[in-house]
């Protein structure tokens, strides 16, 4: 079986073959992670390994939390991307504790900005859930 992956949005988007997976759980929701990117925002992947890609996926802004190393607040966000190294992040090249950054929107109406990819959350073989803070 072939799975294909429409990505962007209604004004931009492409068709990406996804790779096969080895059982039919994985397949759904390879398929299932396609529908849900539709509703998704742009966004930049930046590696701590080098390099950078524009991905696209769901931001859910959770508000502040403590930082407490600094005494400090930061806003604090859930982001969902396809778990590939194509169209998201793969959950294989992922470094976490902040070395690896998404830059996105902090709040609707600021700036873009950089900001670190603290925890990855939660994994399937369609969709990853980073904390990003």
């Amino acid at each position: 079986m072939n799975l294909t992956a429409r990505i962007g949005t209604p004004l931009l988007s492409m068709v990406v073959a996804l790779p096969e997976r080895e059982n039919d759980f994985d397949n759904q929701l390879l398929g299932d992670s396609e529908q849900f990117m539709g509703v998704g925002v742009d966004m930049i992947y930046k590696s701590s390994a080098g390099g950078s890609r524009n991905i696209t996926g769901v931001i859910d802004y959770e508000g502040e939390d403590l930082i407490s190393a600094i005494d400090g607040v930061t806003l604090k966000f859930i982001v969902s991307v396809p778990n590939n190294s194509t169209t998201g992040i793969s959950s294989d090249e992922i470094t976490e504790g902040g070395r690896d950054k998404i830059t996105i929107q902090p709040r609707i109406g600021l700036t873009v900005a950089d900001r670190p990819i603290r925890n990855m959350l939660g994994q399937d073989a369609g969709m990853l859930q980073l904390e990003v803070g």
